[in-house]
């Protein structure tokens, strides 16, 4: 008997031009450019120095801050000045905000923004089609200076233009098929920042015991207290061989955890020789992506009384690492994702798999004061506190507010936090 089968209809190459399209074209609104800047205000003491007065300033300097001042009250291409910069190797990570995409989402039957939400792992591979389209070339070229990495890469994406020029002009598709892997020859990691709104109404983050299987697939986000945080180590993307018979350079793509690496040279010039050439596996030339586990559990609050808090396995890759540790607040949003069991767990497992979140997008609940973000409800409240002239009670209140009353002594424990030397390690 024959399975059922049903052929889903989606023009994959319209929503990737499209995509490229908002890349392309996407401005953002003086607005949001500046709340974007209000966020990046970070003040030292050296800029509150009275070395430095405006009136010291001469025709020129004053000329220049006016076009300045000028230029930035206008649009911006936000994703285009991003990708120059990826371009430039001044950054490794493209987050592309769904909210933007519906903002810009005028095309009629693609569904763009739905489409991501509910089958993102596969969108990241047609977005990252989309930004290789659209990436420009780079202002500074790789000296000796650089990391060996982007020397590599640099050669790597000049064979790749040579062999799609050489394949166009003599009219032979075999020869772009000896091309690099795509994945060999990007230097980003793409992830998705989920919207903040559906409509009028805001979309919450859900608890660990709220996600349900039909989640899987889905871009999601979750609330949780982080547990357990592992090591950053390396995880193999692309696996690089080379043949010692033809002198063939083999690349292999890795999309699990486990894999099989390649033991037989599958190259054309063995297979003519019937030979099989043994294969040596080159780490120099093969592509790795930092990866990190995370277990996160349910808050307090969002236990049912009697019930034991649920957990939930974080996988973050690549610019995800190292930004949640053990006791941290966080929303993680992500892909819902199964896996098998292996070893011998999958021996009793049967048909069942396990389940965990591939992090995309990481807020913290309670940041450190470098990560804090400057905002004007920040500073509203700021200037509140300061003319309310209860300063002092409302930041002895603030010390283990779970414990009622002891005034008194949360009020010397705030003079010995605060009446101290600073500390200076070394």
């Amino acid at each position: 008997m024959a399975l059922l089968q049903y052929r889903n209809i989606v023009n994959y190459e319209a929503q990737q031009a499209a995509f490229e399209d908002f890349l392309e074209k996407f401005k953002t609104s003086p607005e949001q450019t500046l709340t974007h800047a209000i966020g990046q205000i970070n003040i030292d003491e050296d800029d509150l120095s009275d070395e430095y007065d405006f009136m010291d300033e001469d025709d020129e300097a004053h000329e220049r801050r006016q076009k300045e001042k000028a230029v930035s009250k206008q649009p911006k291409h936000k994703y285009a000045d991003l990708l120059q910069k990826l371009a430039d190797r001044s950054i490794d990570e493209v987050l592309i905000e769904l909210d933007d995409l519906y903002e810009n989402d005028t095309s009629e039957g693609l569904k763009l923004v739905e489409s991501i939400e509910t089958n993102t792992k596969h969108y990241v591979e047609v977005v990252s089609r989309a930004i290789d389209n659209k990436m420009p070339p780079p202002t500074t070229g790789v000296t000796f200076k650089d990391d060996v990495l982007d020397v590599i890469m640099e050669r790597r994406q000049a064979r790749n233009r040579d062999l799609l020029e050489a394949a166009a002009n003599s009219n032979d598709p075999e020869m772009a098929e000896n091309t690099f892997p795509a994945q060999l020859t990007r230097r980003y990691t793409l992830v998705f920042k989920p919207r903040t709104s559906d409509g009028d109404k805001p979309i919450k983050a859900l608890a660990v015991r709220q996600v349900r299987g039909e989640h899987l697939g889905h871009l999601i986000t979750v609330r949780g207290i982080a547990t357990r945080v592992s090591d950053v180590k390396p995880m193999v993307q692309v696996g690089a061989y080379t043949c010692d018979r033809c002198g063939c350079e083999i690349f292999q793509p890795v999309n699990d955890k486990q894999y099989a690496p390649l033991t037989s040279c599958p190259s054309a010039e063995c297979k003519a020789n019937q030979s099989k050439g043994q294969l040596f596996q080159s780490s120099r030339a093969s592509k790795f992506l930092p990866f990190q586990e995370v277990k996160i559990q349910e808050m307090a609050e969002q236990v049912p009384i009697g019930q034991i808090p649920r957990t939930l396995t974080i996988m973050c890759y690549g610019s995800a690492v190292r930004k949640v540790n053990p006791g941290d607040v966080v929303d993680i949003s992500g892909v819902f994702l199964p896996t098998p069991y292996t070893g011998f767990k999958a021996m009793r497992a049967g048909l069942l798999t396990d389940t965990y979140l591939e992090a995309h997008n990481i807020i913290q609940h309670k940041k450190a004061y470098d990560e804090m973000i400057i905002d004007d409800k920040l500073l509203r409240r700021i200037g509140a506190f300061s003319q309310s002239g209860s300063v002092y009670e409302m930041l002895a209140k603030s010390i283990a507010p779970e414990i009622y009353g002891h005034l008194d002594v949360k009020k010397a424990l705030l003079l010995l936090l605060v009446g101290g030397v600073t500390k200076v390690d070394g």
